[in-house]
């Protein structure tokens, strides 16, 4: 009976290895847990580039204007949002003139100060909208007139971060008594 009780107690065994190993036995049903994951991408800046100086060309006395290249602007646009453009204002906050006490003769008033944009290159998703057109064709008529402050160029956002380059032309008109001189004065560009 020993052998017997052997046997048995191997065959038991046997079965309890079998069903231990998944044959008989339900399994668990399988349990998901979510993890809630969160990150941030940082705002860059806005920001514009423009140069120090710029002369424009020269001109005779008693010619209607002169005109010149402001050299390249730059426009870069970091911030990474989605239907948020930029534009460009430009003013003239010091008036041209010539010589110690310039009389009404020796200025140039903003309202005959032009600014002319053209076309820009660069990268970005959007549209850049020109004001007038570059060089010899930047007229009173297309340019935009400087006054106190105008819209010199902008940008239409789609989305992500873009960056544009132009040369701009600046046209500066006389009235007919403009005395000759060395001009000299401002021009600000400012991007928002």
């Amino acid at each position: 009976m020993g052998s017997r009780l052997r046997i048995a107690a191997v065959g038991v065994a046997a079965a309890m290895a079998a069903t231990a190993g998944g044959i008989g036995f339900l399994a668990p049903a399988a349990q998901a847990a979510p993890t809630t994951v969160t990150f941030s991408i940082t705002q860059g800046a806005l920001t514009i580039s423009v140069p120090s100086t710029a002369s424009l060309n020269s001109a005779v006395a008693g010619a209607a204007s002169t005109y010149g290249s402001l050299g390249n602007t730059t426009v870069s646009d970091g911030r990474g949002q989605v239907l948020v453009g930029w534009s460009v204002t430009v003013s003239n906050p010091t008036l041209f003139t010539t010589g110690a006490s310039p009389t009404s003769n020796e200025t140039v008033a903003n309202d005959h100060v032009y600014y002319c944009s053209g076309t820009a290159t660069g990268s970005g998703l959007g549209a850049f909208v020109p004001t007038g057109l570059s060089g010899n064709l930047c007229t009173t008529t297309v340019g935009a007139q400087v006054t106190t402050g105008v819209t010199g160029a902008s940008w239409t956002q789609v989305s992500g971060i873009n960056s544009q380059t132009w040369n701009p032309t600046l046209l500066v008109s006389f009235i007919s008594s403009q005395a000759s001189g060395n001009y000299s004065g401002t021009v600000g560009q400012s991007v928002a």
